[in-house]
């Protein structure tokens, strides 16, 4: 579990980490988020947790490929989630996702925590879009 200090008289602040594979996220917004993620290879059985929610696919990326998900329905079906191979070429993987939950999920606002094993890089943008101006 998570503490905020330590029990030293001196009142030191000190953060605990989550877990060795986990990392603490502060959107600073108001309604969840589209984004994009992409799985640098090699990966296997990618299984990327955003706060409470699994984002998974049953894929195998080799070295130097890199699989992309973007969560924006601007883009078509064909390219929401799509693997990069070696030579450039790009492979439709959508129905690689596990059925169980949405992978494109939008990402939601506050304190979340990201976990994941390490084992292949990850770059999460997230498109943080109003339609008005923000308030100051």
């Amino acid at each position: 579990a998570a503490s905020d200090a330590k029990a030293y008289p001196y009142g030191y602040e000190y953060g605990y980490p989550i877990s060795r594979t986990a990392v603490r996220l502060t959107v600073d917004h108001y309604a969840d988020s589209d984004f994009q993620m992409t799985i640098y290879g090699p990966a296997v059985e990618i299984s990327i947790t955003i706060g409470d929610h699994p984002y998974i696919v049953h894929y195998q990326v080799e070295q130097g490929e890199y699989l992309t998900i973007d969560s924006r329905e601007i883009q078509p079906a064909d390219r929401r989630i799509f693997l990069v191979k070696n030579n450039g070429e790009k492979v439709n993987v959508f129905n690689y996702r596990d059925s169980t939950y949405s992978v494109l999920q939008k990402i939601p606002p506050g304190d979340i925590v990201i976990d994941y094993s390490r084992l292949y890089g990850v770059d999460l943008t997230l498109f943080l879009e109003r339609s008005e101006p923000k308030w100051i």
